[in-house]
């Protein structure tokens, strides 16, 4: 019986990872993006959302990484829609879009939610230090603060 009911989970959830590998778009498919600028310690954020645009709260939008907003159509043109104001530091993590807020954080530790329409922000929180690249055994970023992870 325990070995009909592991089979069966198997067999489950192989059809179900069977099924979100064959549902994912191919490379044909259009992206939204979102664009980043910096200047030397203070960074703005310039967003183009062409059309209309969906959720994209994880790295790429989804847990699949896809970097595809079914709701878009073909790009073809994009034009900035707000510049933030300045930040704190450099962003290179990817931001984050849910609920109207766009979450983005720097290189000196401050995670900033900006308004999705206008750039505004809405909150920040400082996290702490930045770490000297110098007391790290790698990397070429300086300082290091809350840095994409691949």
């Amino acid at each position: 019986m325990l070995a009909a009911l592991v089979l069966a989970s198997i067999v489950v959830l192989a059809l179900g990872m069977l099924f979100a590998v064959n549902n994912q778009p191919g490379p044909s498919s259009s992206t939204n993006t979102t664009a980043a600028s910096s200047t030397t310690q203070t960074t703005s954020t310039t967003v183009s959302l062409p059309g209309s645009y969906s959720l994209w709260p994880t790295y790429h939008r989804d847990v699949f990484r896809t970097g595809f907003d079914p709701s878009g159509g073909p790009l073809t043109s994009v034009l900035p829609v707000w510049v933030s104001a300045s930040l704190d530091g450099k962003v290179y993590a990817e931001p984050l879009l849910a609920a109207g807020i766009l979450v983005a954080a720097t290189e000196n530790n401050t995670v900033f939610a900006l308004n999705d329409t206008d750039g505004q922000i809405v909150w920040q929180r400082h996290l702490g230090a930045p770490v000297p690249r110098s007391d790290l055994p790698c990397g070429n970023i300086d300082p290091t603060g809350i840095t994409a992870r691949r």
